[in-house]
Order: C-alpha cells, then structure tokens, then sequence
C-alpha cells in the first residue's frame, strides 16, 4: 500500500506542539490512554483503540527521536495483523506556527 502523508500546521510554537508528543501527560489529553510511555529509542507504549464495540489492541517501539525534528516509531497491531508499519513525525517551525508531517509507511489496509 502506499504510504499515507498528512500534513497539518498549528497556531503553537514547536516547543509545545513537540511536548504534545514526546511528554505522556500531554499525550494523554488529546491521543488514547497509552500505557508505560517512556519517549527514548527502543522503548516500546502500548495503547486499546475502542471502535465497532471492540478493543483493539496497539504495540509502538521508538525508532528514531531527533528533538524538535521527528519521532519514529512502529506500530503493529498483534492480534490483527502480522507486520508492524512505521509512524514518522516531522515538525517544522514557522515563527509561533508548527507544521507537523506524518507519514504512515507498511501499512496492510
């Protein structure tokens, strides 16, 4: 499948659109109630996505964390699929804006 890319720009400083991600209590307050967030490379979250009256159940282990640049990391879902895609986060500064690009890659459907 191709890759999915969505880019979207923010009325925020990059400090804090990059603290929106890398500190588990801001995480928390906008993404799904993730577990054991601990933001360094090779450190794995794990996360439940509640859609269709079912649980589904999320793995992610950091890859690549270049501050107030990118976040990378891989995402499986082990109890629906057999392969992990990857998730990457670029940010970009434009005075008091951010610009976030996330591209998905590997993903089945």
């Amino acid at each position: 499948m191709p890759p999915i890319i969505v880019t979207q720009s923010f009325d925020a400083p990059l400090e804090k659109v990059w603290n929106a991600l890398s500190d588990e209590a801001a995480l928390k307050k906008w993404y799904f109630p993730v577990e054991a967030y601990d933001f360094k490379i090779g450190k794995t979250f794990t996360f439940y996505e509640s859609a269709d009256s079912h649980n589904y159940f999320h793995r992610c282990t950091f890859v690549n964390i270049i501050p107030n640049q990118r976040i990378e990391y891989t995402w499986e879902h082990p109890r629906q699929s057999n392969g992990s895609s990857v998730v990457k986060w670029e940010f970009a500064a434009e005075g008091d804006k951010t610009t976030i690009t996330l591209t998905h890659t590997g993903t089945e459907n």
